[in-house]
């Protein structure tokens, strides 16, 4: 693999953080401080007016903390914020537009100017845009005072801005113990009852059998099928194993087979992939685990199976799932119900996560708050994990309000677990709200790369250094491992210098990024039909793994998309032309793997972009020239295959 990924600092401003509106209110009042930005409304006129809306958005910002942790009860609030937010946009909009021309004039001071370049900041046009600057100005403020003004009716709490920062500088304090590469705690009899399961060879005369794990979510499935997985006795047991993560959006066996092979099923005809599957089994005794199934068509099981009966005797499938009716339908010979940890194995789950590992002598105080809420996580460990991450380190006041205020509002019943990981969620800093809840535009169990990641908050803007000396991917890092620390992600990858490379989501936390986004992102799935007018609210789009189709049309209706992560099919220069021309408020653009042949010259009309990707386009002989003028770009990622 060949390829050159070119990451720069951001230029004159930052892009405003969606989803949690502290982060837009941040670049919002720096922008406005800018002292370029200062001189330039002072020499057209427009000074006044800014001065009046920084006041607005400064007294705004105070009370968004409160706002925020209030709409989750108050409907209200909730409305109140999305105006807000809409406002706020199309300021961003603005002020980046405004300055990237100002950057543009900077850099080519002492250049010789072409007659374009001259007429642009002509006198009559510098008065034009000034116009136009003091209109859209006064526009906004107008709006916002009228935000403003109805939020006074809700009495914000006022928290200021040193109190939020320390909740910000907090985040580089957090000890890196060893949560993110803990030992599994109390499923040591589960492994070996699974592996004997496994070795146990069959006497009804099939050549495979499967074996199921089932429970609710949260108890650790997936977790255990991987501890059996490497078990040194299945190691040595089976000549093959295969590990296919299935997820809720496959159900049809040539999906299945196109994981299990690592390919993308549209591109490989059935017949070829059965083909293909049976070179790979033929003659093997294999151990193969099918993780998070939720296939529930007897017909297809049947077809799956006969397709694996290419192995040698003794072959096994280990499927783990939720439902019971996935366990009934594939056949399975052996379910093994996973129950959730005992009372002993949960404490000591807790205190390791709560505590951290080694502790000689515990607080009593905090031991006795802290059973009483182990007690309301069910013996569920990614429940108690979860609460205890949030607990380390915190002060009694805390363990206090989670177990008398917050805990006796969940109720009893299926989404408990659920509840558990939200409260996590609301605890977190603004910033980290932002960026957690924009993993939700990938797949469940995708495999995040790190360095993408970070890459895409900072394009965003939803990364606040917590120093001028910080850089953004420094605080990205932070960002970062404060997040894999709280348990929003797990299985993480290392390189070989011990560094991390990639994590995912659990399946369960990865629905709370969904919630949490609401109408702010959109993954569209086949078969979904058109974009209605509830999507124009939309800011970020990716594409289901089983998009197959064409564009619809309604697509490049949602002009306020700031994200596009787009699927993998063919692309057109028509295409692409359509997608720059339709989409100028984009910051992240991902186009890599699309058969593009060329770039039209319009993607430099994509002022506001920070982020984009044209990796294996392998077709791609040159860039244009246009892409000189995306100066707000941070990363350009070029990545291709021999």
């Amino acid at each position: 693999m060949v390829g050159h990924c070119i990451s720069s600092p951001p230029q004159f401003a930052q892009t405003m953080a969606e989803a949690v509106l502290f982060n837009v209110a941040q670049d919002f009042l720096e922008n406005l401080g800018s002292k370029a930005l200062e001189e330039i409304a002072a020499a057209w006129g427009f000074k006044d007016q800014l001065e009046k809306l920084k006041e607005t958005v400064t007294m705004i910002n105070a009370k968004l903390a409160d706002a925020e942790q209030r709409q989750v009860r108050e409907k209200a609030v909730q409305l109140w914020l999305e105006r807000l937010r809409s406002v706020v946009y199309d300021a961003d909009d603005l002020f980046d537009e405004f300055s990237t021309i100002l950057m543009r004039k900077q850099l080519m001071t002492g250049c010789t100017l072409s007659k374009e370049v001259r007429l642009f900041f002509s006198y009559s046009n510098q008065a034009a845009i000034a116009c136009k600057m003091a209109r859209q100005v006064k526009k906004i403020r107008g709006r916002l005072d009228d935000i403003k003004k109805d939020g006074d009716e809700y009495a914000f709490r006022q928290i200021h801005g040193s109190d939020i920062g320390q909740a910000l500088l907090s985040l580089g304090s957090r000890e890196t113990y060893s949560s993110v590469d803990a030992e599994v705690i109390g499923r040591e009899e589960d492994r070996e009852a699974i592996v004997k399961m496994l070795m146990v060879d069959p006497n009804d005369g099939e050549n495979i059998s499967v074996v199921s794990i089932v429970g609710i979510g949260g108890l650790g499935k997936t977790c255990l099928a991987k501890l059996v997985y490497n078990d040194e006795k299945i190691e040595k047991h089976f000549e093959l194993r295969l590990w296919v993560c299935v997820g809720d959006d496959v159900f049809g066996i040539k999906e299945v087979i196109g994981k299990i092979l690592s390919k993308k099923p549209d591109d490989v005809p059935i017949g070829e992939l059965q083909k293909q599957l049976c070179g790979v089994i033929d003659g093997k005794k294999y151990l193969m685990v099918l993780d998070d199934v939720w296939i529930e068509d007897r017909e297809k099981w049947l077809e799956l199976k006969n397709l694996l009966k290419g192995g040698n005797m003794g072959s096994k499938v280990l499927v783990t799932t939720r439902s019971w009716e996935v366990v009934k339908v594939a056949g399975t010979t052996t379910p093994y119900e996973l129950k959730g940890l005992s009372e002993e194995k949960s404490w000591l789950l807790f205190e390791r996560m709560a505590f951290g590992p080694g502790q000689q002598q515990l607080p009593p105080n905090l031991v006795e708050i802290g059973k009483e809420i182990v007690k309301k996580c069910a013996n569920v460990p990614l429940a108690i994990k979860t609460l205890g991450c949030h607990l380390y380190g915190k002060e009694e006041r805390v363990w206090l309000l989670l177990k008398e205020n917050e805990l006796p509002k969940i109720p009893e019943g299926g989404d408990k677990i659920m509840a558990i990981l939200k409260i996590s969620y609301h605890h977190l800093p603004s910033p980290l709200k932002n960026c957690f809840a924009y993993c939700s535009l990938y797949p469940k169990d995708y495999e995040i790369e790190k360095e993408t990641l970070i890459s895409l908050w900072m394009a965003q803007g939803f990364i606040i250094p917590s120093s001028e000396s910080q850089s953004l991917e420094d605080a990205g890092e932070m960002y970062f491992q404060n997040l894999l620390q709280r348990c929003f992600f797990q299985d993480i990858e290392r390189d070989e210098w011990g560094d991390i490379e990639w994590c995912k989501m659990h399946d369960l936390m990865h629905d709370v990024a969904r919630d949490v986004a609401g109408s702010e992102t959109i993954v569209a799935k086949s078969g979904m039909g058109t974009f209605d007018d509830k999507s124009k609210r939309a800011h970020h789009l990716s594409f289901d793994n089983s998009w197959s189709e064409v564009l619809p049309t309604s697509l490049f209706e949602l002009k306020s998309l700031r994200t596009i992560l787009f699927p993998k099919f063919q692309f057109s220069k028509s295409i692409c032309h359509q997608i720059f021309s339709s989409f100028s408020c984009l910051r992240v653009l991902d186009l890599n793997s699309l058969r593009i042949e060329s770039l039209p010259s319009s993607i430099g009309d994509l002022l506001h972009l920070r982020y984009l990707d044209l990796s294996c386009n392998n077709d791609i002989k040159q860039l244009p020239a246009s892409i000189t003028k995306l100066q707000n770009l941070q990363t350009l990622k070029l990545y291709y295959y021999l």
